[in-house]
């Protein structure tokens, strides 16, 4: 006994009493202490097992089989202890909704936005349009999809060409959006590159009823910031130029 305490386990008899550790002078030899008593799913393992090669309940626990007892015991207390540290995560401070970045996996960020498409240039066909967009980073991919909806019906059948933008989206000033989102340029790479690997593009074709939808992958990962999905009066070309900047969305991440 050690400070009021005393460590039990149950003896052959399948009884509690016999102490793990300490014995009377006139008890047999002291033995390996107990294990068991730190963790409560190992209770029932037995500190002196029972001598000899025979079946059943009495037979001699071996090391591997002790180990895998342990083992087991400690998974299982992990996995309690890491709901809470799950639970406790939770959206960055100051990033509003809708346009929110998402731990996922430890690994993983989505970036998302909806809403009214911002008009730059007025009497377009974009207008009380509207848009969402979704920009999934996962090590060093990023996938991004575009849906628009509420597009005039002028429009139909018309490709445009949308590319991520460095600065904000400010309606009535096109200019505020920036140049295209160039990973090359960001990172002061030489020589810099104009495509679709290397910049975000999401031209989309609008269908009968004013919606139109796009998607690409590049193999780098947008540095956060307040972005902006502008939308062109043309195609892209390979140049990379597309026309005048009719509309934006907002894309914000941290």
């Amino acid at each position: 006994m050690r400070g009021g305490t005393s460590t039990r386990c149950i003896g052959r008899s399948g009884r509690l009493g016999v102490r793990c550790g300490r014995h009377s002078p006139t008890s047999r030899p002291r033995r390996r202490p107990c294990a068991g008593r730190a963790l409560d799913s190992l209770a029932a393992v037995r500190c002196h097992p029972a001598r000899g090669s025979g079946s059943g309940p009495e037979r001699k626990m071996t090391a591997t089989t002790r180990t895998t007892l342990i083992t087991a015991a400690l998974l299982t207390a992990t996995a309690v202890l890491a709901g809470p540290v799950a639970a406790a995560q939770k959206r960055p401070p100051g990033v509003p909704e809708g346009e929110v970045s998402i731990p996922v996996a430890g690994k993983t960020d989505v970036a998302t936005s909806h809403g009214s498409l911002r008009v730059l240039k007025p009497h377009g066909p974009f207008e009380g349009a509207r848009a969402m967009v979704v920009m999934t980073s996962q090590g060093a991919r990023t996938t991004v999809r575009l849906k628009v909806t509420g597009v005039g019906r002028t429009a139909a059948g018309r490709t445009f060409g949308a590319h991520l933008h460095t600065g904000p989206c400010v309606a009535g000033n096109g200019a505020a959006a920036g140049p295209h989102y160039n990973t090359d340029v960001i990172n002061g790479h030489k020589p810099v590159r104009v495509d679709h690997e290397r910049e975000i593009w999401l031209d989309f074709t609008v269908g009968p009823s004013g919606a139109a939808t796009a998607s690409t992958a590049v193999r780098f990962v947008p540095r956060p910031g307040d972005r902006s999905i502008v939308v062109h009066e043309h195609a892209t070309d390979h140049h990379g130029t597309a026309g005048a900047r009719l509309a934006c969305l907002p894309l914000t991440w941290h």
